[in-house]
């Protein structure tokens, strides 16, 4: 059996990551993290965000976002990903059960998220590390991954494009509450299962 897990939200913290670079890019944030995450989790995109507190212009979004994309991913944001304290024991266990891990992203630089996963840790424990590097979705890094899948398999994730990706490669869909997205939201998109995190995994399976 595999499972597929979503990195940012799934196996680790990303917040501070992206408050941070928030408030790096808005010097007049007003925002509290909690106010922040608040509406992000309620899928409030940044160039909203700008726009409705900030009455950022179109060109101003546009500059953001460019700026954002150029740093999300460099070593001095990336340092602040936290690694949530079940992750390793989870990723253990179920490793030990003989379930096949593999780690699907979209981020956009394969060697950064392979050091960083060696670096936490948790690259020993999953058969491979799917990047789309910004080029692909999650559905077609699956299939052209030659990953031969089966309906009882699982995709977690703490986003709703997890969850469609699960249902579009037809296997079962897990969705966190761990990550970017409340409970609201992800039950909009209709997973198979909702958990508060991947250490409840192992009860369900």
């Amino acid at each position: 059996m595999n499972i597929f897990f979503d990195i940012d939200g799934t196996l680790w913290d990303s917040q501070d990551r992206l408050y941070s670079l928030f408030c790096d890019l808005v010097p007049n944030n007003t925002l509290s993290k909690v106010e922040y995450w608040s509406l992000k989790r309620a899928k409030t995109t940044n160039e909203d965000i700008l726009r409705k507190y900030f009455s950022y212009s179109e060109d101003d979004v546009k500059i953001f976002t460019a700026s954002w994309m150029n740093l999300i991913e460099t070593p001095e944001y990336l340092r602040k990903d936290i690694l949530f304290p079940f992750t390793i024991n989870t990723l253990k266990d179920l490793n030990q059960c003989g379930y096949n891990i593999y780690y699907v992203t979209l981020r956009q630089f394969a060697d950064r998220v392979l050091a960083e996963i060696s670096e936490k840790g948790i690259d020993i424990y999953c058969e491979k590390c799917l990047v789309s590097e910004a080029k692909t979705s999650k559905e077609t890094l699956v299939k052209n991954s030659s990953i031969s899948l089966s309906e009882s398999d699982l995709f977690v994730g703490d986003t709703g494009i997890d969850i469609m990706t699960g249902k579009a490669l037809k296997i079962r869909t897990v969705a966190v509450l761990s990550g970017f997205r409340n409970k609201e939201i992800l039950t909009e998109y209709s997973p198979d299962i909702i958990i508060n995190n991947i250490s409840e995994l192992k009860s369900l399976l």
